[in-house]
């Protein structure tokens, strides 16, 4: 014979109704922010076509800029994901940050924090892809004035975005480092 089921005595029934439905809240919330972030990279991500045959492809991440070295460098701020944007074009990239709030995030952190940095490849001596602490490896652009404000902006990617953008940095003309293979 099969037991009925039976809620225990010990959880009143309304309560157990409020813990069912704050439940499937938060299932139902947790969806909606990966259908969004989903949403979001579709957008970014746009064609997987070759820097030739699109006018721009569009990656969101992170940035820092004025990552030079030295002492003060890790001291700079950085925008963290979702913040920032790379636009690959035919014969330019431009990292900045995203939407209408980026022009405030930089007056607020500093004067000197540029709202977005385009770089052509004959600016750019090298650009480094595996720059950063394993847990968050970036793209840094070295440009060839080292007083140049763009010199050291970072971008940092996001999963698996490194395999994608640094063919499309070489479609391009930009210079990776040789025997550079971009690895997770």
């Amino acid at each position: 014979m099969i037991a009925p089921f039976v809620v225990n005595s010990a959880v009143p029934t309304g309560k157990l109704a409020l813990l069912i439905v704050l439940v499937l809240l938060g299932a139902f919330a947790i969806e909606a922010v990966w259908r969004v972030r989903a949403s979001i990279r579709r957008r970014a991500h746009g064609s997987q076509a070759t820097v030739p045959e699109l006018a721009m492809t569009a990656f969101i991440g992170g940035l820092r800029f004025h990552a030079t070295g030295g002492i003060a460098s890790g001291l700079r701020y950085n925008a963290t994901w979702p913040l920032a944007r790379l636009e690959v074009s035919k014969d330019q990239i431009t990292i900045s940050l995203r939407g209408r709030a980026g022009p405030v995030i930089a007056r607020t952190l500093r004067r000197d924090f540029p709202a977005a940095a385009t770089l052509r490849p004959d600016e750019v001596r090298i650009v480094e892809t595996d720059f950063g602490p394993s847990s968050a490896k970036g793209f840094r652009f070295r440009t060839l004035d080292p007083d140049d404000p763009r010199d050291g902006v970072v971008f940092w990617t996001h999963g698996g975005d490194r395999q994608k953008i640094a063919p499309l940095l070489e479609g391009v003309g930009f210079r990776l480092p040789s025997g550079s293979a971009v690895v997770g």
